[in-house]
């Protein structure tokens, strides 16, 4: 059924929203239900996303002209998200246009490096040093989900905010998020997803998620990315191939229940992971991209996905803040993602771009860890 006028794109609008945050509160509740580590780490790994949802799902429906019928909703929201959250709905951009010198870029994140650092070492010997681990590595099956430097880079985090800080700053902008995504999931209307957070449970099977977290030292990063000569640039490496595999692999629960968001999700990071590379390769940060990246960077399915002003890319942005720039659209509620990437992704079909993305994320993958 064709979905027409304003009025159809903002229950459409609406409609997004509430799916992608009833997936969002799902997977961290279930990840909560089969333990608190794991409920801990996956909101840590999942925070551009859940930051990204609650965010511009959030101003997006405050500006919905044809959202009356939602008013009720608006007006439970948070009048301001806090801070961690307003930086954090950029986490899922990795280095994604970032055009500056490379000093900036490296400076951010050795500054980052250092605070880790001096929180590890302490008061030990400069002799010492460099023997001990100054970072903490997440992994899932010998896959690297993330860096603790360049997640708190990611996030927007400033170094001035003490690594042994970092836990209790992130549970409270969990909780927060919490709450709004349960307003957001009611969106389509279902009055019964209001309830206290603490009477909800997840539903998904999170058995064979098991995020492993160790301490290691950077030169043992260094020594993964063969074509990265410095601390800085094996965390911006680090960063992305977290990003890809932590879509792979840490959201796979959810994909059979939830393929629409799970998709968003996906294709966000793929985007956001080459266009990043791209930025490491032509130079404008002072980094490069390792050759087999360069590699699939040149794949004609890689180049269609990071063509600014292309199909895809105007879907990425759809997705990514939730609107559409397109008053004509035809959206049809009997297709996958309502038709949404038939009419602004210019692609065949969702099925089509579906499959490009997970394989363009596994090769990706695969690149990154093979360098």
């Amino acid at each position: 059924m064709y979905v027409p006028g304003a009025e159809g794109l903002g229950w459409a609008l609406r409609a997004l929203i509430a799916e992608d945050a009833q997936w969002a509160l799902d997977m961290l509740l279930s990840a909560r239900r089969t333990s608190e580590s794991l409920g801990g780490l996956l909101s840590m790994l999942m925070l551009g996303h859940s930051s990204r949802i609650t965010y511009e799902g959030s101003n997006a429906i405050r500006t919905d002209p044809t959202g009356r019928q939602v008013q009720p909703f608006v007006d439970l929201l948070p009048a301001a998200s806090s801070p961690v959250i307003t930086s954090a709905r950029h986490a899922t951009k990795l280095i994604d246009g970032i055009r500056k010198p490379a000093a900036p870029l490296e400076q951010q994140m050795q500054v980052l490096l250092d605070a880790h650092r001096d929180a590890m070492f302490g008061r030990a010997p400069s002799w010492m040093r460099s023997k001990l681990p100054e970072l903490s590595v997440l992994s899932f099956r010998g896959r690297l989900l993330g860096v603790s430097p360049a997640l708190q880079f990611q996030f927007g985090i400033p170094a001035s905010v003490p690594a042994t800080e970092l836990g209790a700053l992130l549970h409270a902008s969990a909780e927060e998020q919490g709450g709004t995504l349960l307003i957001l999931a009611a969106l389509d209307l279902n009055e019964q997803r209001l309830q206290p957070l603490q009477n909800l449970t997840g539903t998904l099977d999170m058995a064979g998620v098991e995020v492993q977290i160790e301490d290691r030292r950077s030169a043992e990063l260094i020594e993964r990315y063969a074509s990265s000569p410095s601390d800085v640039g094996a965390l911006v490496l680090a960063l992305i191939e977290g990003n890809v595999n932590t879509a792979l692999e840490a959201l796979r629960p959810g994909e059979n229940t939830y393929p629409g968001p799970v998709f968003r999700a996906r294709l966000l990071t793929l985007v956001a992971a080459l266009t990043s590379l791209q930025t490491l390769s032509d130079g404008s940060s002072g980094l490069s991209a390792p050759g087999s990246c360069l590699e699939l960077l040149a794949d004609p399915r890689a180049r269609l996905l990071a063509q600014p002003g292309g199909g895809p890319r105007r879907l990425r942005n759809a997705l990514m803040h939730y609107r559409f720039d397109r008053q004509d659209l035809k959206l049809d509620t009997d297709e996958p993602l309502l038709g949404l990437v038939e009419a602004v992704g210019e692609t065949k079909s969702f099925e089509d771009l579906n499959s490009v993305t997970q394989e363009l994320l596994s090769e990706l993958a695969e690149a990154l860890r093979s360098v």
